[in-house]
C-alpha cells in the first residue's frame, strides 16, 4: 500500500482528508492524525531498505509538503531511486534517508524535513530533467526488474562503455555507443523453417544519450502480434516509410506524405507518442551479463557462420519472403541471453575487426517471447556516428516547433488488439544445456 506524510503547519484536516481520499487508485485511503508512531509511514519490512523520501510541494509557497517513502529495489542505485521519484512519481525532490543517507544528519532528515526546507539547499539532490529524454548527470543506470536485463533506466542520460563496477566494464565486445546500420529482420515459423515476415529498415543509436531512431521502409508477411494495432494489419505487403524515435522513457511514431525521404517536417503526416514507463533504450552490454531480473547470460564462444551477401552486404533488397542467398563466412563470438519468458536471444559479434577496430553486431536471433514467431536480424553497412549527430533524433520536436502536433497514443485511441494464444518458440530454455 502507498503511504504519504503531510508535512508543514499549513495543512488543514479538510485538505488532508480530501487528498487522502483521492489516493489508492481512487478507492480512497485512511487518514491518521496525531503524534504517535502509527501516524507516520511504516518503515520497510525485513529484507527491504529505505532509500529516502519522494517530496512534493502542493502550494506555491512551499508551506505544504507531501512525503512518501521509497525503497531500494533490485539493482537500483540511490541515484536511480531519486530519478524515479522526480521522473515518474512527480516529486519535486528526493530526500536521502536510510541506505542512501551519507551522514547522521541525513538519516534524521526523513522525519525532520518540513515545508520550510524546500529549496533550502543541501538536503536533497533531485536530478535535473533532460529536455530530450533522460536526466542530466545520471548515467549507466539500468531499468528495474526484468526490463533491466536489456534496457537502460528511462531517466538515465545515457550509458558509457566503461560504466564503473559493471561485469564487462570496457569490454570491446559491447555494442558501440554511437552507430548506425541497415537492418533486415525475418520471422521464422515455429513449425517449419518458413519465413513468415520480413522487414527492412535503418537504425541509428546514441546509447550515450539513451536515444534510438529506426526508419522502416519495407515489410511483407504476417505482421508480428506486438506490432499490430488491429486485425486489418494481419498481413501486409507494402513499401512505406515510418520513423520510430525512442528517447528516455518515451517513444514517438511518425509517418510521411507519399513516403518522402529526408527530414523535412513539412512532409510529416502524423506523429504520436507512448510513455514506456520503466523502459529506456537497450544498453550496449545487455547480452554480456546477468544483471536485471529473471535473466541469465551464457558465453558460447567463437563460431563460423554464413553472413548474408558478398562481403557482408545485405541481399534480397525487394523484401521477398524466400530464404536469403548464402553469403560469406564470418567468424563471430556469441552469447546467449535468457529473458523473462525463459527463452533466449543469441548475439553474434564480429570477431575479426577491420581498420576501425570494432567488433560489430552482425546477427541477432530474437525469441518470440510468446507473442509471435522467432526472428533473425541481420546488421550491415555499420558505421560510427559523430558526437554532433543529434538533430535526426529530435525530429518530433522540430515537427511540433513548426506547428505540428504529436498526440498521446492512448490504448482507446488505437483500436483493440486481436486476442491470441501463446505462441511457442524454438528458443525455449533447455536446462540440460543451460550452464553458466
Amino acid at each position: 500500500d502507498a503511504c504519504m506524510e503531510f508535512r508543514g503547519t499549513a495543512w488543514t484536516v479538510e485538505q488532508m482528508t480530501s487528498k487522502c481520499a483521492k489516493q489508492a487508485n481512487g478507492d480512497g485511503g485512511t487518514l491518521s492524525i496525531g503524534s504517535a508512531a502509527s501516524n507516520y509511514c511504516a518503515m520497510p519490512a525485513s529484507g527491504e531498505k529505505l532509500a529516502g523520501w519522494c517530496v512534493t510541494k502542493t502550494d506555491a509557497g512551499g508551506t505544504m509538503v507531501v512525503a512518501s517513502p521509497m525503497t531500494m529495489s533490485g539493482d537500483m542505485s540511490c541515484a536511480a531511486v531519486g530519478g524515479a521519484c522526480t521522473s515518474f512519481a512527480g516529486g519535486d525532490a528526493f530526500v536521502n534517508d536510510g541506505a542512501c543517507a551519507s551522514s547522521d544528519e541525513e538519516k534524521d532528515a526523513g522525519k525532520e524535513w518540513t515545508a520550510d526546507a524546500v529549496g533550502g539547499g543541501g538536503m536533497f539532490n533531485p536530478p535535473a530533467a533532460g529536455a530530450a529524454g533522460g536526466s542530466d548527470g545520471i548515467t549507466c543506470e539500468i531499468a528495474p526488474g526484468p526490463a533491466g536485463a536489456a534496457h537502460q533506466a528511462p531517466f538515465s542520460s545515457g550509458y558509457r562503455s566503461a560504466c564503473p563496477g559493471t561485469p564487462t566494464e570496457s569490454s570491446p565486445y559491447q555494442w558501440p555507443l554511437r552507430w548506425t546500420a541497415d537492418v533486415e529482420s525475418k520471422s521464422v515459423s515455429y513449425t517449419s523453417d518458413t519465413t513468415t515476415y520480413v522487414s527492412k529498415s535503418k537504425v541509428w543509436y546514441r546509447l550515450d544519450k539513451n536515444w534510438k531512431r529506426m526508419d522502416s521502409y519495407r515489410q511483407k508477411g504476417v505482421v508480428p502480434f506486438f506490432s499490430r494495432s488491429t486485425e486489418d494489419d494481419d498481413f501486409v505487403d507494402k513499401t512505406e516509410r515510418r520513423t520510430m524515435i525512442h528517447r528516455g522513457g518515451k517513444m514517438w511514431f511518425l509517418t510521411y506524405n507519399n513516403d518522402t525521404l529526408g527530414d523535412d517536417v513539412s512532409n510529416i503526416k502524423d506523429c504520436g507518442w507512448l510513455d514506456l514507463s520503466i523502459v529506456g533504450n537497450i544498453r550496449p552490454d545487455w547480452y554480456l551479463d546477468a544483471r536485471g531480473g529473471a535473466t541469465d547470460a551464457q558465453y558460447i564462444g567463437n563460431q563460423h557462420v554464413y553472413y548474408p551477401g558478398a562481403d557482408g552486404v545485405a541481399v534480397d533488397g525487394n523484401g521477398d519472403l524466400e530464404d536469403l542467398t548464402v553469403g560469406s563466412p564470418r567468424l563471430v563470438k556469441q552469447w546467449r541471453k535468457k529473458d523473462f519468458a525463459s527463452q533466449y536471444f543469441t548475439m553474434s559479434m564480429k570477431e575479426h575487426t577491420g581498420d576501425d577496430g570494432i567488433h560489430w553486431p552482425l546477427i541477432l536471433n530474437i525469441p518470440g517471447e510468446g507473442f509471435g514467431d522467432d526472428m533473425l536480424q541481420f546488421y550491415s553497412n555499420q558505421e560510427l556516428l559523430s558526437e554532433d549527430f543529434i538533430e535526426p533524433f529530435l525530429l518530433d520536436e522540430a515537427f511540433e516547433a513548426a506547428g505540428g502536433q504529436c498526440i498521446d497514443l492512448r490504448p482507446e485511441g488505437r483500436g483493440e488488439r486481436p486476442e491470441m494464444d501463446y505462441v511457442p518458440s524454438n528458443l525455449e530454455i533447455d536446462d540440460s544445456f543451460w550452464s553458466t
